[in-house]
């Protein structure tokens, strides 16, 4: 059972989160295949070899795997516990019958017919076994629970004739006879009872799921069988579930073509101007302009802008304090004929740069007073100030012939390689979204909109070009928390992001009476709504969505007896754009299933100056008209029974911290979910070296004193794995906001590691091995308690330890003693207990890992750099054995190894002197393995027993006879991040120029010798996230030279991580399970 769910790291939950069953609310949705059906089915499943149970079984895997958007699923099966060999098992009276996990690997790629027949051979390779409790197995895994539905198939045979005659002789009838499951603390059960019709039955908690929920999924069960008895060839990724009135829901869902003016956005705003000239359309402060003088002064400003080069498809970038002259400026540009690239001065000097030099504007407008601010580029500057806006403006100059589809602004988000990127937007990309818009909100004349956006952000697009275009007025101010800061104001559209509006009713101290209040740019929390109600009665709130890249999608008008359940809505498109929810195949998932968003219609440009990754993004609409585009947003969402989307995260938020993924809200929501916290926010930051530590900040709740960090680390470690509880709690009032009003995590203050109550060093050589802690972990003062781990510490981060520890005291340690004597007191302790003893050099030839332990030892063969220390995150894991890891001799300053013969020859003696007989467990990672691999048939032919041989991410010999040697500086700039990260910066030069010949000299003896033919088994373990695929592409690779079987196992990892923490704890599980030790 243990091999069978290796690698299983999630389970498989249509009901995430569900409470316990209390007994009671339990219904059931009947389906059937027809008789005719029925005999296909049984047809296909013979031709296939597999059984009707493994049929049925594997369209619930499909099924759930749409559902859940999980390709690797699990569900329950319940089994007879009655195996034939156990004699006269079938008279036997009593409760046999056992649930056991099924695991269902769904690649879209496969054929239905793949995975019935993998499913088959999984399932009888498991017969012998069905009498192990799920308890136990469950545990082997580390999760807290596998699945929460379950498949029972029925086929036991009933006497019906018999059954009848007994009735007719009592004189009774039985009807309504149907199989039932019991649904027991399962939130969803099939039962499949066969027949001379496959009759299923869906048995659910009502307190889970709707009736009409399960109705589809019983529909869609039924396609999916269908598909398998009309074409078992079919791809996984082709199957349609959707049923033909579904499909007819998404299109009306997506029939939003409406008409819309067919001209550029400031033309709309000159015919406002016609219709009320004396209207105030912009106001700061006690500045106020009316519609006639923002037409004039746009126009001078226009005119200005054309005879210094700016026209049709060019760029201005913009950099303006917030006035009524920002503004002016906004549409003077796009009077120009011309785009405007705004560029906020409050934003990083060396950001600035890269838009300027990666967008190429023709000018710079700004100021005066702002020019100081901005960074020295090429690009001319233009001063408001030079330009006579109370001149005439001899419009003459300016183009007559824009069309919607001309660029109107270009603005830079952040990428997810960190490198920003423009998004193009038309004319067009404005004017439809904010007709509809204005339609939605009643936007006209008298509508008063708060300007309080970063002109950066294109919040700023919707309340200037809105509120312009339909006559109302546009109040400037610094940003939307002045309205927490005092005074009252009144008004009828807010737009802002949700944690900019909690931070707003934190703070407010006067009355705020708002319209509506419209909420876009981050997941809106149903907490923050509640907030809104107490503070704003009667205030219309509005969930908007939408990307820099298509600027307004959807909107939800969140109703006053709306209470939060659930997720909060995302809503429907806006006129002329189509939204889909699609799986890895681009197939709509079904309602409540999550899938990715993707947004067709009238989306943007694509990123500016970038057609490769506007290529990437921006893909084929495969639904809508021929040529449309659909761009790829990366968020995740689900359709509910009411027609709408519901946010459900990022497809890409998720973090690899120790080598485990990590999804940063699961962790959010976790510390949420203590009493004493209001607000979260988790984040990876960098550790020492490349590692990664998770960071949350937490608000308190209201009426909550003092937050006391390790509570709360104490309250998650019973809730999370280990991985996942953060580093640090770091307690804040509230939390940072950037100038758009999102969360500036760039602003979170770093985390100070506390660790236990400070107990002050008591001798000066605890006060010096308290000060190396400090220094290694990076932090302000250690105390006697605080554990090394506990407090950002891991494997490579004690090889510096140690180091350190060798130099100030003069006495050498192994490595593993930091992981028995974490603490300041207990290093100390066994300090003074060795002093004078035989020292252990962190570069010996031989590196002892482990020392305790009844097994063989584990015999580890360094990687190509020479060191053994990245066999130490393999500690923890293997049980009841010890662990060695050779080192090369470069280290040591002992002479390299002239060939490999003569490196065999050395190993081995070392080996033997420890361990006299076998059998000998030998690992190896890169070259390693490629060693380790040579001393089995060299211990073979000695005439000794190999136990097991661990092949980490290598290739025999052949593969490198033909590649060049690079000079020592190359491979010491190459190794130098890789080993300098386990080193103190003083070590760093000295040791990686050794680890540079180390690395040379096992090429050059590779080179001269070709892997020779073991007579055993090996096991495979392969990197499968590496880019360049250097080494040993598959285990195929090794077969020519392995007589027995070569067992291969998939490890997520690229080369270089092989031996990182994640991967060395499922490596070694692997390991216990062949020693007998799991």
């Amino acid at each position: 059972w243990a091999e069978e769910l290796d690698g299983v790291d999630e389970p498989t939950l249509l009901a995430p989160g569900a409470a316990d069953w209390a007994g009671a609310g339990v219904e059931r949705v009947e389906v059937e295949l027809s008789m005719a059906e029925t005999r296909e089915l049984a047809r296909r499943a013979s031709e296939l070899g597999i059984t009707l149970n493994t049929a049925v079984q594997g369209a619930w895997a499909v099924l759930i795997s749409q559902l859940t958007g999980i390709q690797d699923v699990m569900f329950g099966a319940t089994v007879s516990g009655r195996p034939a060999e156990l004699h006269g098992v079938d008279t036997m009276v009593g409760m046999f019958i056992n649930t056991l996990p099924v695991r269902a690997r769904i690649a879209p790629a496969d054929t239905l017919a793949d995975l019935l027949v993998d499913l088959q051979r999984h399932q009888a390779a498991l017969l012998d076994h069905h009498h192990y409790g799920l308890a136990d197995i469950q545990r082997s895994t580390g999760l807290q629970t596998l699945f929460d539905t379950l498949v029972v198939y029925e086929s036991y045979p009933t006497d019906q004739s018999g059954l009848a005659e007994a009735n007719n002789r009592a004189g009774i009838h039985c009807t309504g006879l149907r199989p039932y499951a019991g649904s027991t603390h399962y939130p969803l059960a099939v039962i499949a009872v066969a027949t001379a019709q496959l009759q299923l039955s869906l048995e659910y908690r009502q307190d889970l799921f709707a009736h009409a929920t399960v109705e589809d999924m019983g529909a869609r069960l039924l396609r999916i069988l269908r598909e398998l008895l009309a074409d078992p060839g079919r791809r996984i990724a082709g199957i349609d579930t959707l049923e033909p009135w579904d499909r007819a829901r998404l299109d009306a869902f997506n029939d939003t073509e409406a008409a819309v003016p067919d001209e550029p956005v400031h033309r709309i705003i000159e015919r406002q101007t016609a219709a009320t000239p004396d209207a105030v359309a912009v106001r700061c402060g006690e500045v106020a302009l009316t519609y006639r003088e923002l037409d004039e002064r746009a126009a001078r400003l226009a005119v200005g802008l054309r005879r210094r080069g700016a026209g049709p498809e060019t760029l201005v970038a913009l950099a303006l304090p917030r006035s009524t002259d920002l503004v002016v400026a906004v549409v003077g540009i796009l009077k120009a004929g011309a785009a405007y690239l705004p560029i906020d001065p409050k934003y990083a000097s060396d950001r600035l740069v890269f838009m300027l030099e990666d967008a190429g504007p023709v000018l710079l407008l700004t100021d005066l007073a702002t020019a100081p601010a901005l960074p020295a580029t090429d690009v001319p500057h233009v001063h408001l100030e030079d330009i006579d806006l109370a001149a005439t403006a001899d419009r003459t100059v300016l183009p007559t012939d824009l069309r919607p589809d001309n660029l109107a602004y270009v603005m830079y988000t952040s990428g997810s390689t960190g490198t920003p990127k423009g998004a193009a937007l038309t004319h067009a990309n404005i004017v439809g979204p904010v007709t509809r818009l204005a339609e939605i909100l009643g936007s006209g004349p008298t509508s008063r909109m708060l300007g309080a956006a970063s002109v950066n952000f294109d919040i700023s697009v919707f309340e200037y070009f809105l509120t312009l275009t339909t006559g109302g007025c546009v109040e400037m101010v610094r940003d939307v928390l002045v309205l927490g800061e005092g005074g009252d104001w009144e008004g009828r559209v807010v737009h802002t992001v949700p944690s900019a509006l909690g931070e707003v009713l934190d703070r407010c101290t006067g009355a705020l009476r708002l319209e509506t209040v419209v909420l876009a740019g981050e997941a809106f929390p149903p907490d923050l709504l509640h907030k809104i109600r107490a503070v704003m009665p009667g205030t219309r709130v509005i969930n908007g969505y939408g990307q820099t890249e298509d600027f307004y999608a959807m909107t939800f008008d969140i109703p006053d007896a709306w209470e939060g359940e659930g997720g909060m809505p995302i809503g429907t498109p806006l006129s002329n754009i189509r939204v889909y929810v699609l799986d890895g195949a681009l197939n709509p998932v079904p309602p409540g299933a999550v899938g990715e968003v993707y947004v067709a219609g009238r989306v943007g440009r694509g990123y500016y100056g970038r057609p490769g990754l506007t290529s990437e993004r921006f893909v084929a609409d495969p639904f809508g008209p021929a040529g449309e585009r659909m761009y790829r947003t990366g968020d995740l969402a689900r359709r509910t029974g009411e027609g709408h989307l519901e946010f459900a995260g990022r497809n890409d938020s998720q973090v690899k911290v120790r080598g485990f993924r990590v999804e940063p809200h699961e962790v959010e929501a976790a510390i949420v979910a203590h009493p004493e916290v209001e607000r979260a926010v988790v984040i990876a930051r960098d550790g020492r070296g490349s590692s990664k530590q998770l960071i949350a900040y937490a608000v308190r709740s209201e009426g909550v004193e003092g937050l006391d960090p390790r509570e709360v680390r104490e309250f998650l470690a019973e809730r999370l794995p280990d991985y996942m509880v953060p580093a640090a709690i770091v307690p804040v009032d509230r939390m940072p906001l950037t100038p758009n009003g999102k969360l500036d995590r760039a602003a979170l203050p770093e985390p100070e590691f506390t660790g236990e109550v400070y107990r002050a060093p008591r001798t000066e050589d605890e006060a010096r091995l308290a000060e190396l802690f400090r220094e290694v972990l990076g932090l302000d003062r250690v105390g006697l308690d605080d554990n090394f781990f506990a407090l950002g510490g891991h494997s490579l981060l004690a090889t510096q330890l140690i180091g350190r520890v060798e130099r100030a005291f003069g006495v050498g340690l192994p490595i593993r003693v930091v992981f028995e004597h974490p603490t300041v007191a207990a290093l100390a302790d066994r300090l003074r207990t060795d002093a004078g003893s035989h020292v252990e050099d962190r570069f010996a030839p031989l590196l002892t890992i482990r020392s305790e332990g009844e097994g063989e030892p584990l015999w580890f063969v360094q990687p190509g750099f020479g060191l053994g220390w990245s066999y130490l995150n393999f500690a923890p894991h293997v049980r009841d054995r010890p662990v060695y890891a050779f080192q090369a001799p470069a280290f040591s300053g002992a002479p390299s190894p002239r060939s490999m013969e003569e490196f065999v020859h050395d190993c081995l003696r070392r080996i033997q002197e420890v361990q006299p007989a076998g059998p000998y467990h030998l690992f190896g990672w890169s070259f390693g393995g490629t060693a380790a691999h040579a001393m089995a048939v060299e211990l073979e032919r000695r005439g000794h027993e190999v136990g097991l041989l661990g092949l980490l991410d290598c290739a025999p010999s052949t593969y490198f006879h033909d590649a060049e040697v690079p000079p020592p500086h190359d491979v010491e700039r190459v190794l130098s991040e890789y080993v300098g990260s386990m080193l103190a910066p003083e070590d760093v030069r000295d040791v990686v120029r050794r680890a540079a010949v180390a690395w040379i000299n096992h090429m050059e003896i590779l080179q001269g010798f070709t892997s020779p033919v073991h007579v055993g088994n090996a096991l495979f373990f392969k990197a499968t996230r590496s880019q360049d695929g250097r080494y040993a592409g598959d285990d195929g690779n090794w077969k020519q030279h392995v007589t027995g079987t070569v067992e291969a196992y998939d490890i997520e990892a690229d080369h270089e991580g092989m031996c990182d923490a994640a991967p060395a704890a499922e490596i070694s599980r692997i390991v216990n399970r062949k020693l007998g030790t799991a």
